[in-house]
């Protein structure tokens, strides 16, 4: 956090409209206060705070000062101790100008306002609280975003809310930083439904900010929206601002939950078509299994024998899910050879499924010997054991049975 400089420039005005005045109501400075101070404010505009800070200390000595012009001298050393980097002199300084309560209303403010900031950033969140409050928004509009820092800070919630949404309130077209405090004030309070409905409100303002977006989804998703959150996606994916892959994982996977596994398949696809998804492998095999949810079995085939070709030695799991492909699309032949390759490796994740459908297979391309032998391996299985089992009573049944009508 940096001092306003626009506060600076009103001081700095304000100093010179002062010392310049001929008559002014209310009090004033000396006739022969005004060229050392006119001095001070030279060095300060030269970036030189050191000699302005050695000038207002010898200026402190004089015996002839009214009260007016200590807690001025104060106010300009607090300036000075500020442009020189030392904070804790500044605050020391700036409290002792208003503890003089001989300044007028206007420059009380402006130095309660940059008291606020100085507290903030010395984590004196209570201070800076009572100095904030009350400063008129006409002439300090950002005296509300500092008064919410500051209360979010010493954990008032509810009253950094109530501060930051009546400055929503008051613009016609919020800035993001004002918005954005306020988001993370409602998440603070965990508030996801205020903060949902200031993401959609926010888009109103600033339709193209990618942010407003993707915290939307967020919170629909933290809130169970999951078609909800997909709609939102599904709109940043129309307007290119599906820039994370995450994001896109998390569109996918919303398609996958909501029972729309084509949609999510294509969307991998698309992704990988256009590069913002990298092709390699575990992307690919990623895309075989989108088709494979998706029931596009040919699809889920070509990606599939593409990966086993280009590799000498594919996957295990791959072969077996190729098989997987060939058998639902009713290519027993090929089923059973790419089982058999799957299951040679001695290696698959889920080897009993992999006999059992081996041995469907065989059963009907009529290779009822082979079916046999793939069977009674799918049996030692538990998962599998009463299917194969079921299977094998049909063989023995059907073997009885043949064996009677050739008797």
């Amino acid at each position: 956090m940096t001092i306003s400089s626009l506060a600076r420039q009103r001081w700095l005005l304000a100093v010179v409209f002062l010392l310049t005045a001929s008559a002014q109501a209310g009090p004033a400075i000396a006739p022969a206060l005004k060229a050392p101070l006119q001095q001070v404010i030279r060095h300060l505009d030269q970036g030189q705070p050191e000699s302005a800070i050695q000038s207002l200390l010898h200026l402190q000595d004089r015996n002839n000062l009214d009260p007016y012009e200590r807690a001025t001298l104060k106010r300009f050393l607090g300036h000075a101790y500020l442009q020189g980097d030392q904070q804790a002199l500044a605050i020391q300084a700036f409290e002792q100008a208003l503890a003089a309560q001989a300044l007028t209303t206007t420059e009380q403010h402006e130095i309660r306002y940059q008291l606020g900031q100085l507290y903030l950033r010395e984590e004196q969140p209570r201070r800076a609280m009572e100095q904030l409050r009350g400063l008129d928004p006409a002439d300090y509009p950002q005296a509300a975003f500092y008064l919410t820092r500051a209360q979010s800070q010493a954990g008032a919630y509810a009253e950094a809310i109530e501060t930051a949404e009546r400055r929503l309130k008051d613009a016609v077209r919020p800035a993001r930083h004002d918005i954005n405090h306020l988001l993370v004030l409602y998440r603070q309070a965990d508030r996801p439904e205020s903060a949902a409905a200031l993401a959609r409100q926010a888009l109103g303002w600033y339709p193209a900010e990618r942010l407003y977006w993707r915290e939307l989804a967020r919170l629909q998703l933290q809130l169970g929206e999951q078609r909800a959150a997909a709609a939102t996606l599904q709109a940043m994916e129309r307007q290119g601002l599906l820039e994370q892959p995450q994001e896109r994982d998390r569109l996918i996977e919303l398609y996958r939950h909501l029972d729309a596994p084509l949609k999510a398949a294509e969307l991998l696809e698309q992704a990988l078509t256009d590069g913002r998804l990298e092709r390699n492998d575990a992307n690919r095999k990623r895309l075989a299994t989108a088709w494979l949810q998706a029931r596009a079995w040919d699809k889920a085939e070509a990606e599939l024998t593409a990966l086993v070709v280009e590799h000498a030695k594919p996957v295990p799991d791959w072969l077996a899910d190729l098989a997987y492909c060939h058998y639902k699309q009713g290519h027993w032949t090929r089923a059973i050879d790419t089982y058999r390759r799957a299951l040679a490796t001695r290696q698959l994740t889920n080897a009993g499924e992999a006999w059992l459908l081996l041995g469907i297979a065989a059963v009907k391309a009529k290779a009822l010997d082979t079916a046999q032998a793939a069977l009674q391996e799918a049996e030692a299985y538990p998962r599998q054991h009463r299917q194969a089992s079921q299977w094998l009573e049909w063989l023995d049944h059907r073997a009885n049975a043949d064996f009677e009508q050739a008797s």
